[in-house]
């Protein structure tokens, strides 16, 4: 050990000897705290400068940054450029009580300091918390929050990750094998994110919240055309509160002019909670029906959501691909005589059968399911498919089935549409649903709708508008001659 200065000998020198010690066994360990690089945790004075040389020193190295608890202020944005591990003391939420606030305790953080525990507290307008950017390595952090302060207005994002440009449009790969848990991300504004993600691979998100605007945003963009995701989503938990631009959680798939589409693909979520709502928040703009609580580009492929909740209070809605499915393992059917007239513009999207897909009730009273128009806040029930129980408790699958692209008006008819779905080859139980608005038949001949793929076996009509009188066989239902006015509802087929 270098010679004391005559300033430091004595007691003075054999204290500062020991603590120089302890630093060389904590690097030695691999444990680097955070207050070793200046940073007092207080909330009061500036740490952006140590928080920023203590991630330059542990980035890129086998390390652990620990972020014991305290309140870090920052003024600027902390930027990680390589792989890097941070640990902090974990942060917990302060609901508060019923009688603290009864439009919001229970659903976000409602009491003063809002989060306690290893928090980065951002202080400055237009700031966002933390940048991510890094290309095609592992980043791993865990155990501490982000609050905006003052909350709800002109905030940035909680965590960014985009990872470098490309000469040719778009993005590098952004963070590979990458897993953020319990983050959670407190008083962003309407038109930012907790987490924001650009093309990733491999990346596992835990028991991650965020409180204020949208929750979490999934993009692929790359001028080369590669597809990202593998991504494993579970406990993700958002209340979308602020007016704004962004969703609950929001999947882009980008295009750069002249190259390749990227996509996303491979999503899987679990026990994710998501809930557009108008909280009425003193001095708080409230959110949009413009504002979805999942929404989904058309071009995003495999996504699995199991044990889902999203709800909301201002009508916003779940946009899904339209090559997907929701699959439901408790298994839901819809109730025919829930089922009203559809106008042309609430056409039913297309739908196939490549993959299972999840989809479970949601609160009725959101208006929250829209698939392809049919809104069950609206009266009608959901467009079904997957894994169901017959009456002997066994389970059977059938197929899937799609809604035509386009309606399959049947000739002769005078007036109205009637849009139809196609059950899909395979093994197992068959449906088609008809779907009438408006359809009449002035003519004195009976019309027929033909089916794609015929059944095994004669189906039974399970349901139909009452006194109708359709009739069906193997490979065609049949419509009646005579009507006296326009009819308007739903006919379900069923069979082998």
């Amino acid at each position: 050990m270098a010679t004391p200065p005559d300033s430091l000998k004595g007691g003075e020198w054999t204290r500062t000897a020991v603590w120089a010690q302890v630093l060389d066994r904590k690097r030695h360990w691999g444990v680097v705290n955070v207050r070793d690089w200046g940073a007092y945790g207080d909330g009061v004075h500036d740490d952006t400068a140590a928080l920023q040389a203590w991630i330059t020193a542990i980035q890129g190295t086998a390390q652990v940054g620990y972020l014991p608890a305290g309140d870090y202020l920052i003024s600027s944005t902390l930027i990680v450029s390589d792989t890097i591990h941070i640990v902090g003391a974990g942060a917990r939420a302060l609901y508060g009580t019923y009688a603290d606030n009864p439009k919001t305790a229970g659903n976000l953080p409602s009491l003063s300091p809002y989060l306690l525990g290893s928090v980065i507290v951002v202080g400055t307008a237009n700031t966002d918390a933390i940048h991510v950017n890094v290309t095609g390595k592992a980043v791993y952090l865990h155990g501490f929050g982000i609050r905006f302060n003052p909350p709800y207005a002109t905030t940035g994002h909680g965590i960014v990750a985009i990872p470098a440009a490309l000469s040719v449009g778009g993005y590098d790969h952004g963070i590979l094998g990458s897993r953020f848990t319990d983050i959670k991300v407190f008083g962003h504004d309407g038109d930012h994110y907790g987490f924001w993600l650009t093309n990733v691979l491999y990346a596992s998100l835990y028991d991650c919240h965020a409180w204020g605007g949208g929750g979490l945003y999934l993009e692929a963009y790359n001028g080369e055309g590669w597809n990202y995701g593998g991504l494993n989503i579970q406990e993700f938990y958002n209340q979308c509160v602020v007016g704004g631009t962004a969703h609950g959680i929001r999947g882009v798939s980008a295009q750069t002019t002249g190259q390749s589409n990227s996509h996303l693909n491979n999503l899987f979520f679990s026990r994710v909670q998501v809930t557009v709502a108008n909280y009425n928040i003193s001095g708080v703009t409230a959110p949009t029906s413009a504002q979805q609580v999942f929404y989904m580009d058309d071009d995003i492929f495999s996504i699995t959501c199991m044990a889902q909740d999203w709800e909301t209070n201002v009508g916003s809605q779940v946009t899904m691909p339209n090559n997907q499915y929701f699959i439901d393992p408790t298994g839901y059917n819809p109730n025919p005589e829930n089922w009203t007239a559809i106008s042309a513009s609430a056409k039913p999207r297309t739908m196939t059968s490549n993959l299972d897909f999840i989809q479970t009730e949601s609160e009725a009273s959101g208006g929250l399911w829209k698939l392809g128009g049919v809104d069950k806040g609206a009266g009608f029930p959901y467009l079904e498919a997957g894994r169901h129980s017959d009456s002997t408790g066994y389970w059977y699958t059938y197929a899937g089935w799609a809604l035509d692209a386009t309606p399959a008006s049947s000739a002769g008819t005078t007036a109205g549409t009637i849009y139809w779905n196609q059950p899909q080859v395979g093994v197992g139980y068959k449906k088609v649903v008809i779907v009438l608005d408006g359809y009449e038949n002035a003519t004195t001949t009976a019309q027929t709708i033909t089916f794609p793929v015929a059944f095994t076996y004669t189906p039974a009509i399970t349901s139909q508008p009452s006194g109708f009188g359709a009739t069906v066989s193997k490979t065609e239902l049949t419509l009646p001659i005579s009507m006296s006015s326009a009819v308007s509802g739903v006919i379900i087929v069923e069979g082998i």
